[in-house]
């Protein structure tokens, strides 16, 4: 539209004029410009209204003197009938309500959409120009621009609708024929700001037509102030003749610009998306926080928000941190707060202009720096401490980004497990999409089932992974790369912005920065723009302020594992099992867990590439790779992201191999980190050199000795913010050079070290213990002393009861004091048992996985395999008895009960455990408070085929209350699909209905279960040796599986046990299957043997019997048992029972 320069000129002398500040009149005009109809343009609404109370309608045609008919008939145009019509429906409460909800309905849909004259004035409300608005009009308009524009509502006391609002369809609203109304608020409003000073009065799009609006608002107003009309027919001095559409625009453009070019954003969350994007593996933003589950960290992170103001959010990529923190936000612009975002562009802008552009943004806000571990430390402590009660600030980053504040941590682990959940309570409506995105998973006979394809991605470490595995990401990562291969090589394109991702910390890549990579690429301008737009084109790439980046920073990842083709670059689901056939006698047919139906077509498969192609992909990616770790300008955690630490094996090999991680480089990198200053980023410096000395094999440890003055300057200024980084580099130096590692920890001064945590307190605790746990091993006793004379055993205590630490935070400080003073780990743990246990109940399955390390470790009650001693000492099993008695045992009876979709995941079951073995007592009262009725609805979940982690737990039910355990698993049995061996040991009479009726029963010999085997088939024998015969007999092949030993930790234990009771129920089985042994098998055996020499004596002991037997049959398997006793002289002298054989 063109504007007169008149028009112009006018603008700007009312824009100078609004420096004082505005009060707002706002008339139907400005609806009109968003579509609204008039007064006269609702007379359809007033026919329907009055047909809608046909007694009023009755009563209105006998006052017209008319017979009764339609509204339409009656009324028509007609404006004396029109007048009366409205008094009518005023005096009808149906007629009314009837009139006032169409009008509101029409607002749900005009309102969503605000004109700009709306979004305009909304502008100028979040600048502070206009500070008070009096709409005489119904629609919602003004506020859904606001809302859409900055994401929350209006402030509170600014807009005043005293003619109604459609947003409250059932309060009375002035109708067209009544005078108009100024309530005592907005007198009282409009006198507070006159009180102060004078300010401009803006009258948009009204009239003047309602006297009362006049005489009590804006001609008081006019006396002393400027008032400014704004409408086509406006002609005084100071009045802007042309429409509010066409004035407030250009009134707001300067206030829009200050705001486009800020450091901040204002983020709206308008926008919604469903889940797919989620299972797409993108990145998501506010458009997600609805289709997402919200994590338990969503609401601890808002209340922190509002307690602490100051907030870090620390978790490994992948783990759900941004849309926690989204879902976090969104809660608090309900309570009118104004969410910024930094934008990409300003990350390395000042403080100074961070905070000076806040001045565009003057109401109550909270500042989300989301990926933060590409700014200086230095920066977002400093911003971080500008934080007050209206100014919030949200830190969220990968590598324990340190501001000095309160952290929160948010566990990858329990966000999968939440994600499983829904995954499952909503598998009818997201089977079809998983479906949609990878065809493999399906029902028919070569597909992967559904379930299956969940239990394995429920077993990855982040919430980005398990989507991954769950809509076979890997697959379309491999699809993509191949199709954009055919699209002039677009692919390179990609790998380019991922490799730039990657270096530069998730900050994203400008396309001049991609500019400087086209001569590595051998390509030129032209190309990398026709590639750009192709996977803009596709939504490979997401682009926000200039910079560009993949979907997501493990699809970066994904990407340049792809293109370096690593020999198994495929995704391994599952390992196969051994299939267990029921036994012989059943009689019955049992359900399959998943109806197969012949498939009409076979899985999508990506073509492979020839030799050639791949080794061309690998050029091209490791010259990128080899550009960004050469290059100045990639910061030092870019380097270390690109140099080992987040490459899967197989694809760090083929760096190694292809030179890309070469000697030589990791020297360069270690020396690069080697120079930072004592004042630089010492926590991206010490993390670098510790993937250096990880993944190089120790060949950079003589560069790293040679500069043992600057690490000594490092450990002699460690803080709170990089304690963690040097804690890890001391660990990492210690498990390659022991005695350099203490030299490492000698750097540090024992007070400081020892006071660390108390400096730091809980906003640096993971940083801080981190580093006392880490160097105080590296070098064992001597500054483990020195540093546990300085430790301050009051200052601990009154830290952990102030502060309201939560129970991670406090369980880990306990932990890791241990390290230094064990003693005093064990007295802070009972000093601290009240408040642990008060924590403890708010959640258990939960909170378990926060304090479970802290049993383990501090108070002794650690899994078998894990334990020094057999049984904790006794003052540990004080403590933890102290702790168990202070749990509210109602609330924990009630855990048990259920429901039981989490157990499994957290490791429930060693909590269990825990209260059984250090509280017998206590654990039998909390078992005789389950309701069993609560529990039996539980394990019904799943019905078919209950988890382990819940057979568990009612095992330890049952052996309190065996007899309503019984009666339950009795109840339970016709709908099993699956026969665990726990069921059996609990209910071997019902277990045997379960595998007479065809339900085979798998003994997991295959994964070494052979002590509890031995237990299930002695009680299975004791009431049905014939079935438990055939249970033996049918485990056949999985006995064979555990007998073809591997790299297990203990594939031995319990394996003369097994062997007993299989030869006093099943004779002759078990010298079958060693004659069944495939070439090798036997000889494997003598790995097992020598692999540790603390359980050497007790695996020969486990193992002789086996050989002796081996030795008795023929073929390769003699001989090979045979080459084991020579080998071994000393299995001859365990004898063939496993026991020492007498002298000769």
């Amino acid at each position: 539209m063109l504007i007169s320069e008149d028009l112009k000129a006018r603008i700007d002398i009312v824009s100078r004029h609004l420096s004082l500040g505005a009060v707002v009149v706002v008339g139907a005009g400005l609806s009109i410009s968003n579509r609204f109809p008039d007064t006269a343009g609702l007379t359809s609404l007033l026919w329907d209204a009055l047909d809608f109370d046909m007694a009023t309608r009755k009563e209105f045609a006998q006052a017209l003197g008319q017979a009764d008919a339609s509204a339409k008939e009656l009324v028509g145009d007609n404006k004396t009938n029109i007048l009366a019509a409205w008094a009518a429906i005023a005096s009808s409460i149906p007629a009314r309500a009837r009139f006032q909800k169409q009008f509101a309905a029409l607002d749900a849909q005009r309102s969503a959409q605000p004109s700009r004259a709306h979004e305009a004035l909304a502008c100028l409300i979040h600048a502070g120009v206009v500070e008070c608005v009096v709409s005489l009009n119904w629609d919602t308009a003004l506020e859904s621009a606001y809302k859409r524009l900055y994401g929350t509502s209006l402030p509170e006391n600014l807009l005043f609708k005293p003619h109604g609002d459609a947003a409250k369809p059932d309060d009375p609203w002035i109708l067209p024929h009544e005078p108009g109304l100024i309530p005592p608020e907005v007198t009282t409003k409009v006198t507070l700001l006159a009180s102060e000073h004078a300010r401009t009065l803006l009258v948009l799009g009204f009239s003047g037509s309602d006297r009362v609006v006049v005489d009590e608002l804006i001609k008081p107003l006019d006396r002393s102030w400027r008032t400014v009309r704004v409408g086509p027919n406006a002609t005084g001095l100071d009045d802007l003749t042309a429409g509010a559409e066409t004035v407030i625009p250009l009134l707001a453009e300067p206030y829009e610009n200050r705001e486009d070019h800020s450091s901040w954003c204002a983020m709206s969350f308008s926008g919604r998306r469903d889940i797919e994007a989620a299972l797409r593996g993108e990145r998501l933003g506010p458009q997600d926080i609805f289709s997402c589950p919200e994590l338990d960290e969503v609401e601890v992170l808002a209340r922190s928000l509002r307690m602490d103001k100051a907030v870090v959010l620390n978790g490994q990529t992948g783990s759900g941190k941004s849309i926690t923190a989204y879902q976090a936000l969104y809660r608090l612009t309900r309570e009118g707060f104004e969410i910024l975002r930094l934008r990409d562009n300003a990350r390395t802008c000042s403080l100074r202009t961070l905070l000076n552009d806040l001045a565009q943004f003057p109401h109550k806000k909270v500042l989300l720096v989301d990926d933060a571990q590409d700014m200086s430390p230095d920066t977002v402590r400093e911003l971080a401490e500008a934080a007050a009660a209206d100014l919030l600030i949200l830190i969220v980053g990968i590598d324990h980004v340190a501001g000095g504040v309160r952290t929160v941590h948010l566990s990858a682990r329990l966000a999968v497990v939440r994600l499983s959940r829904f995954v499952r309570e909503e598998r009818a409506t997201l089977f079809p999409r998983i479906r949609d995105l990878d065809n493999s998973v399906g029902t028919f006979p070569n597909d992967v089932f559904f379930d299956r394809r969940i239990d394995v991605a429920e077993r990855q470490l982040t919430s980005w992974q398990f989507f991954y595995i769950l809509t076979g990401g890997w697959r379309r990562v491999r699809r993509d790369a191949i199709e954009l291969r055919d699209n002039n090589r677009a692919d390179v394109a990609l790998l380019a912005i991922a490799v730039a991702q990657i270096a530069g910390v998730d900050a994203g890549v400008k396309r001049d920065e991609l500019l400087a990579m086209l001569n590595v690429l051998g390509r030129d301008n032209v190309w990398l723009d026709s590639s750009l737009d192709t996977l803009r084109a596709r939504k490979l790439v997401t682009e926000a302020d200039g910079r560009l980046r993949c979907t997501h920073l493990e699809a970066a990842f994904h990407m340049v594992a792809w293109m370096l083709h690593p020999p198994e670059s495929h995704c391994t689901l599952s390992s196969p099992r051994v299939e267990i056939p029921p036994i012989p006698s059943a009689t019955g047919s049992v359900k399959s867990e998943q109806t197969a139906v012949p498939s009409p077509k076979k899985p999508r498969q990506a073509p492979l590439l020839s030799k050639e192609e791949m080794d061309e992909d690998r050029g091209t990616a490791c010259a990128l790779i080899e550009l960004a770790l050469d290059s100045p300008n990639t910061p030092l955690r870019g380097c270390t992201w690109l140099s080992g630490q987040r490459f899967i094996e197989d694809t760090h090999w083929i760096l190694v191999s292809k030179g890309v991680l070469s000697p030589d480089r990791y020297d360069r990198l270690a020396h690069r980190a080697l120079l930072t200053p004592t004042d630089g980023d010492l926590a991206a410096a010490a993390q670098l050199l510790s993937e250096i000395v990880k993944y190089s094999c120790s060949s950079v440890m003589d560069t790293v000795k040679a500069h043992a003055s600057r690490l000594s300057d490092w450990y002699g200024v460690i803080s709170p913010e990089n304690g963690w980084a040097l804690g890890d580099l001391a660990n990492t130096i210690h498990n390659v050079d022991k005695s350099f590692a203490a030299e490492l920890a000698g750097y540090t001064d024992p007070q400081r070290l020892a006071n660390l945590v108390l400096d730091g307190g809980w906003p640096h605790i993971y940083s801080t213990s981190h580093a006392l746990d880490r160097i105080c091993t590296a070098d064992g006793i001597p500054v483990r002393g020195a540093v546990a004379a300085e430790l301050d055993e009051d200052a601990y205590k009154h830290m952990l009861s102030t502060g309201n630490p939560n129970l991670s935070d406090a369980a880990l400080l306990i932990e890791n004091i241990a390290s230094a003073d064990p003693d005093l780990s064990l007295r802070l743990f009972e000093y601290a048992a009240p408040m642990l246990a008060h924590q403890f109940v708010d959640n258990p399955v939960r909170q378990w996985s926060e304090i479970s390390e802290c049993v383990m470790f501090v108070l002794g009650y650690a899994p078998d395999f894990l334990r020094v001693r057999k049984r904790p000492l006794a003052n540990c099993r004080r403590v933890a008895q102290s702790f168990i008695r202070a749990l509210d045992r109602n609330r924990v009876a009630e855990t048990i009960a259920g429901p039981s979709d989490q157990w499994a995941q957290m490791n429930f079951h060693e909590f269990i455990s825990f209260l059984s073995e250090a509280d017998p007592t206590t654990f039998a009262d909390i078992v005789d408070r389950v309701d069993i009725t609560v529990f039996e609805k539980s394990l019904r979940s799943h019905p078919e085929k209950p988890c382990k982690t819940a057979l568990y737990v009612c095992a330890c039910l049952w052996e309190n209350r065996p007899d309503p355990i019984h009666d339950l698993l009795d109840r339970l049995e016709p709908d099993l699909a699956h026969l665990d061996s726990l069921f059996v040991y609990m209910a071997p009479d019902v277990a045997c209905r379960a595998l007479l009726r065809g339900l085979p029963l798998d003994l997991e010999l295959d994964h070494d279960r052979w002590g509890g085997a031995a237990s299930v088939l002695a009680r299975l024998h004791r009431h049905n040796p014939q079935v438990a015969r055939e249970v033996a007999h049918a485990n056949r092949e999985g006995i064979k599986a555990g007998l073809m030993i591997s790299k297990k930790s203990d594939p031995l234990e319990g394996l003369n046990k097994w062997v007993s009771e299989c030869d006093r129920i099943a004779p002759g089985l078990i010298d079958s299957v060693i004659s069944d042994l495939p070439k090798g098998a036997v000889t494997a055996w003598g790995g097992v043997i020598t692999r540790s020499v603390k359980h050497r004596r007790t695996r020969r002991k486990e193992i002789a019997p086996l050989v002796h037997r081996a030795a008795r049959a023929s073929g390769h398997v003699q001989m090979e048992a045979k080459a084991l006793l020579v080998r071994f002289p000393a299995l001859a002298h365990e004898g063939p029972t496993g026991t020492t054989a007498p002298s000769p």
